[in-house]
């Protein structure tokens, strides 16, 4: 059976966790919706609600056809991403990096099929990667953190 995504408000996030059972080949993910993410950045945030966020370098297209997508599992349902998010995450649970973290990546996080959550998403993209702990940089060969220097979206 598909994914199937439950709205969130304006002021809400989703985050991915990786299951500890997720390897290479077999990537297991959980979904969990952070609320009034941006107000963690005036205030210093539990612990527990810090995030990455992950940036793929070239970003894949917008309507990448399906056989050029992969499968994970998502909250126990199957869900299909582009071939370089796939590899992106794959790499991380091969180097076993970041994998405690949260992670808010575009792809996953975002409701594709909703052009109303889209264009919400995209206009706090910036104020999302801000927010974020660490972003991380997938640059089709490694995941690497963003260098301080570099200006977010």
């Amino acid at each position: 059976m598909l994914f199937q995504y439950t709205s969130i408000d304006r002021s809400t996030i989703r985050l991915i966790r990786f299951l500890p059972y997720s390897t290479p080949s077999n990537i297991y993910l959980s979904l969990e919706h952070l609320p009034y993410y941006y107000h963690h950045q005036q205030h210093p945030p539990h612990p527990s609600l810090k995030y990455n966020a992950l940036k793929i370098s070239p970003p894949p297209p917008p309507s990448q056809p399906e056989e050029d997508r992969k499968p994970l599992t998502l909250a126990g349902r199957t869900f299909l991403v582009p071939s370089p998010l796939w590899d992106a995450l794959s790499s991380m649970v091969d180097r076993k990096f970041e994998l405690a973290t949260p992670l808010w990546a575009e792809y996953v996080c975002v409701n594709q099929q909703d052009e109303d959550e889209k264009y919400v998403q995209e206009a706090q993209k910036g104020r999302i990667l801000r927010c974020a702990r660490k972003v991380l940089v997938w640059n089709g060969v490694a995941v690497e953190e963003e260098e301080e220097e570099e200006e977010h979206l």
